[in-house]
């Protein structure tokens, strides 16, 4: 067993694998929790969001030339909303005056306005990050490479 982990290729395989499920757990919270992390910066705040079944950056700016918030906030509350409403498949609300949008396959891009404040976000869902590392995963562990000698062919003197 302890051979198995000398390559470098192995240790690098448990790492990703490790990784996809702790993003595994993650895709299947944001189905019934939202959680995130806002850091206050200047009159920004930069936030980290898992929700819907995915993970939204955001950057809010406040139009008012104040603090948006005057410390770290973290947060998880358990959704009491239909996460099969498409309205709440996105990371914008109602209330959200849109710049610009782009939405695809769970993908979401935009910026635009809530009252008092200017909002960026970019939610990638969970699949996107998922899938790769389970692949790249299953690659590293289970490929054998080339790390065997190769012996050349020599005919018998016989």
């Amino acid at each position: 067993m302890r051979d198995f982990f000398k390559l470098r290729r192995r240790k690098y395989g448990l790492v990703t694998l490790v990784m996809a499920c702790v993003l595994m757990v993650g895709w299947i919270r944001s189905h019934f929790r939202f959680e995130f992390i806002d850091i206050p910066v200047g009159n920004s705040a930069i936030g980290v969001t898992s929700m819907h079944g995915g993970l939204d950056f955001s950057r809010v700016t406040s139009l008012e030339n104040k603090p948006v918030s005057n410390s770290i906030e973290v947060k998880s509350v358990e959704l009491f909303i239909n996460p099969k409403e498409p309205s709440n498949r996105t990371p914008w609300g109602p209330d959200f005056v849109f710049d610009w949008r782009w939405d695809w396959a769970g993908f979401h891009i935009g910026a635009g306005q809530y009252s008092s404040r200017r909002d960026q976000d970019c939610m990638i869902p969970y699949w996107a990050l998922v899938m790769p590392l389970s692949l790249l995963s299953a690659w590293f562990l289970l490929s054998t490479g080339y790390t065997q000698k190769k012996v050349a062919w020599k005919p018998n003197s016989e």
